[in-house]
């Protein structure tokens, strides 16, 4: 920690005196820079109160780095986003320390107006959210996104759409491979555009998931097959109030473990506002079936309702706050029978409710200092799932 504290200082002094240098300068659409982040989280592993392990509290430093490019080059976009970083766990915890790292490139040609085709890439890699496992382990998982999309107008202004994709998700522990999963399918439909910036799209689409590793157990299958109706519409009343939101129907099959096939509602639906210059209301309600939370073994109907009420006090400060309310009721957790059967799980549902406070201050065009704070609390009707966590961190960026 003392080698990486010291080779921050300095990489900031290196940059600080650049930023001085080109303080006027426009970098034309590459960007970069670089911070750090300290939190201390109260109950890093989510454990309950009165469960047999202890709550613990550290520290959790991250020290990242970013860059940029965005440009356009007549009907041709390309751009590409990078932040890559590493998180310390402070009380003796080193051996959670991991790599983590948010990444997305694309390529786009032409116009809404025209044909026009995209590529994009994402990846992540993060440390699985412990609330979601009983398995308290380092646990990283790397996730890879590419999606190829095109838009024809046909008439008037409707527009045939459809996209190609594919997906592979890693899990680091060797316990978790079993969860390893590969994607990949595709969507066709029409989407109607009666004014730029404002849309609805009417689509279907297939998606076929395997377990690379192969074994069927209690908790996955080999393989999976999912059929979806998606009905999305993202809509500008006026200037100050948008709504973005869709409604799906998603059935999936699965090859072996047929207990834990499923159908149900996909939804969402999203207002935002601005009644003034300074202040902004997001409202956000959703429905979900499907894998919860990071392990996708676990499988539930998730129902949350979200308030983000965002306010510019001044031209270089900005107050964020959240608040929301998660039901998740889990299925398909039972156990196969060598006779073939299953044995059903005991009910689990648990209810989530969280709030998160963020102060954001640009110094200059080029620095920036934030505080948040952060907390949840989890019921569960299984005692050893429920819990309560706090984090409060600051932070300081780097962007030139």
């Amino acid at each position: 920690m003392k080698k990486a504290a010291i080779a921050l200082l300095a990489a900031l002094g290196t940059v600080l005196v650049a930023a001085n240098a080109r303080a006027a300068e426009d970098t034309e659409g590459f960007h970069f820079g670089g911070g750090v982040n300290v939190a201390n989280d109260s109950n890093v592993f989510r454990t309950p109160p009165t469960g047999p392990g202890a709550v613990t509290s550290v520290f959790l430093t991250t020290l990242y780095g970013l860059a940029s490019f965005d440009r356009t080059y007549g009907q041709q976009h390309l751009f590409a986003n990078v932040n890559f970083g590493r998180v310390f766990y402070s009380g003796g915890l080193s051996s959670y320390d991991y790599d983590n790292q948010t990444a997305d490139a694309g390529y786009r040609l032409g116009s809404w107006q025209r044909f026009n085709v995209g590529v994009e890439w994402v990846r992540t890699a993060a440390q699985v959210n412990f609330g979601d496992t009983l398995f308290k382990v380092p646990d990283v998982v790397t996730r890879d996104a590419l999606v190829v999309d095109v838009d024809e107008p046909v008439i008037g202004d409707w527009h045939l759409v459809g996209n190609v994709n594919g997906s592979i998700e890693r899990y680091s522990d060797p316990l978790s491979k079993v969860s390893n999963l590969d994607r990949f399918g595709g969507q066709a439909g029409v989407r109607y555009v009666p004014v730029y910036g404002n849309r609805i799209d009417l689509s279907f689409g297939q998606i076929h998931g395997r377990y690379p590793n192969g074994a069927t157990t209690a908790f996955s299958d080999a393989a999976y097959q999912e059929r979806l109706a998606d009905l999305s519409v993202s809509w500008h009343f006026s200037g100050s109030s948008r709504l973005d939101g869709h409604a799906g129907y998603l059935q999936r099959r699965n090859e072996t473990l047929r207990f834990r096939d499923f159908s149900g509602l996909n939804s969402d639906l999203t207002w935002v506002w601005a009644p003034t210059g300074k202040l902004t209301l997001t409202l956000s309600g959703s429905r979900v079936t499907g894998a919860a939370g990071d392990v996708e073994f676990l499988t539930a109907v998730s129902k949350t309702l979200r308030l983000a009420p965002s306010w510019q006090a001044t031209e270089k400060i900005k107050l964020e706050t959240a608040l929301y309310r998660s039901v998740r009721d889990y299925f398909g957790q039972g156990l196969q029978l060598a006779s073939g059967g299953f044995l059903p799980a005991t009910t689990h549902i648990d209810t989530i409710l969280g709030g998160s406070l963020t102060a954001t201050w640009v110094m200059e065009r080029w620095i920036t200092f934030s505080a948040d704070l952060r907390a949840e609390h989890r019921d569960s009707s299984l005692a050893n799932w429920a819990y309560s966590d706090r984090i409060g961190g600051i932070s300081v960026r780097v962007w030139l």
